[in-house]
């Protein structure tokens, strides 16, 4: 637990400062999986919030202060806020406003007309129980009891369950955090901790970060947690739950080295800290911003996948989070990608395992005749994990593959100093890669991403003797308005299984020639021979 010795080295190593951010965008808002979330006519600039919490009680007493930029002429203003909470008083720009809650909003009636790109600062007091059954998707979101303390689990829209806001990950904002808890308790969450203090019976911890941050990515865990602290370039802080901060001491040790090893694929870590806060809820991991929350069970053993996905996603989705809910892939698939990389500098074979899991995925996905793409997926099945989650991290794969290796994660880098600290799209990602890879990738993007299907191959081999040599052609064959570009392997293997060889190549039109000189003779050929790539290939 945090006591007086340990608060100072905690606040020292929080206090650690990042360059601020650049401004925030202002997006409108087009809506997939919550479509009673969000309002396109505000764009908030920063949260103030001071809250008194009891954990593992679910009462809350807040009170949040709102600035934010008018969008259009108006009469009204809202805000999403769960009915279980009740506002006693908001006030606009230091004026008593009358106000209503119908449902999941907060109506807000100014006393006078408010104009397009006006700012404006909102007051608002409220307080309640902590819904603790609103389900979004399959799981239950908001700021979660566990019986031991609150974990905020978010995403897609439960930040509007603890506070009012507008709760759509395109309206990324500055925050602020106050949170009073009773002596016994400590308090993490996004940012850094600019201010820890006791008063009677409670202690306050202040968190804030200059780093917009989507609500749906907001953290905050209060309990009785210990607090273990791993200096470094980026400090680590991971809140583990009575009786686990041994084993989470030990387990979570690999993610100091996990640091470095993405940072030199994708650039520098792009917030004040990372770390992870721990609940007993039954869920897997949530890559809130600066603090993931983790699952006990799904995380304290220390599973390397799990730990370098949610790290990942600090980059994927939170450094660059979605303009909308379709764009979800990028935040999957980027994050499954990184436990690829992770996976393949420890072991190879289940670097191929895991590629060959997501091989599946991709062709099931094919042959279901699924109508939702990458792109596009259904609103009903937002976080379906063989499309998202596979499906996105074969297709970033592939990417990396037919771009190369070392050109695909410099133009990553610049996809990510292009955008960080705001919001993006599909079409986003496809006009910087290909601008950064000077490479023409509205094929790759038309087929993989925003296609369903998966490449149809006939290929034919021909080979004529010539000089003790064997000159081998292979013509690969596609639909010509519907064809992958990918990069594969080809292999090719005499009659006795004697002599073969393995050669790259990457396909670029409809039709691909492949000629090569071979020492002995080609009895077959196989293409990809690794079972990686998610194609269907008819011999003739």
């Amino acid at each position: 637990m945090l006591d007086a010795m340990l608060a100072p080295m905690l606040l020292s190593l929080a206090l650690q400062v990042v360059t601020p951010q650049r401004a925030n965008t202002i997006v409108a808002i087009p809506d997939l999986a919550t479509p009673d979330r969000g309002n396109a006519e505000i764009n908030v600039l920063d949260y103030q919030l001071e809250l008194a919490l009891t954990p593992p009680a679910t009462a809350i007493q807040g009170f949040a202060s709102i600035n934010l930029l008018n969008l259009k002429d108006c009469r009204e203003l809202s805000l999403d806020l769960h009915p279980k909470l009740s506002v006693s008083n908001v006030r606009v720009d230091g004026l008593q406003t009358k106000f209503s809650q119908q449902q999941h909003k907060l109506r807000i009636l100014p006393s006078r007309r408010l104009k397009a790109g006006q700012e404006v600062r909102l007051e608002i007091q409220y307080g309640g129980q902590l819904a603790q059954n609103y389900h979004s998707h399959g799981d239950a979101v908001g700021l979660l009891g566990d019986g031991v303390g609150l974990v905020a689990y978010p995403e897609p829209d439960g930040a509007h369950t603890w506070f009012p806001c507008n709760d759509h990950p395109s309206d990324k904002a500055k925050f602020s955090l106050a949170v009073s808890v009773p002596l016994g308790n400590i308090v993490g969450a996004t940012g850094v901790l600019n201010s820890w203090g006791m008063n009677g019976g409670w202690h306050r911890f202040k968190w804030e970060t200059d780093k917009a941050c989507a609500t749906y990515l907001l953290s905050l865990g209060a309990g009785p947690f210990f607090a273990i602290t791993r200096p470094g370039k980026v400090p680590i802080i991971d809140l583990a739950l009575p009786g686990d901060q041994i084993k989470v001491a030990a387990n979570l040790a690999s993610v100091v080295d996990m640091v470095p090893f993405l940072e030199e694929r994708f650039g520098p870590y792009p917030f004040e800290r990372y770390g992870h806060v721990f609940t007993r809820r039954w869920v897997g991991g949530l890559e809130c911003q600066t603090q993931t929350v983790l699952g006990r069970m799904a995380g304290l053993g220390g599973d390397q996948g799990l730990l370098v996905h949610e790290l990942g996603h600090q980059l994927f989705g939170d450094w660059v989070s979605p303009g909308r809910w379709q764009e979800l892939w990028l935040n999957e698939g980027g994050a499954t990608y990184c436990e690829w990389l992770w996976e393949e500098q420890r072991s190879a074979k289940n670097a191929k395992r895991l590629l060959r899991s997501w091989r599946r995925s991709t062709i099931n996905l094919a042959r279901s005749k699924s109508s939702h793409s990458l792109a596009n997926p259904d609103p009903e099945e937002l976080f379906d994990p063989e499309l998202v989650y596979n499906k996105g991290g074969m297709v970033l794969f592939l990417l990396g593959e037919y771009l190369g290796r070392d050109k695909f994660h410099a133009t990553l880098q610049k996809w990510f100093a292009e955008f960080g600290g705001s919001c993006a799209y599909t079409d986003d990602f496809e006009a910087t890669l290909s601008s950064a890879s000077e490479v023409d990738l509205s094929q790759f993007f038309k087929q993989w991403i925003y296609g369903t299907d998966i490449p149809q191959v006939t290929a034919s081999m021909h080979r004529v003797k010539s000089r003790q040599k064997w000159k081998t052609k292979v013509t690969m064959r596609q639909n010509k308005k519907n064809w992958f570009p990918f990069a594969s392997q080809i292999k090719f293997q005499s009659k006795d299984k004697t002599n073969s060889k393995t050669l790259d190549f990457k396909v670029d039109e409809a039709n691909t020639v492949l000629e090569v000189l071979l020492d002995f003779k080609p009895d077959t050929f196989t293409i990809d021979p690794d079972a990686i790539v998610p194609i269907s290939v008819i011999k003739k």
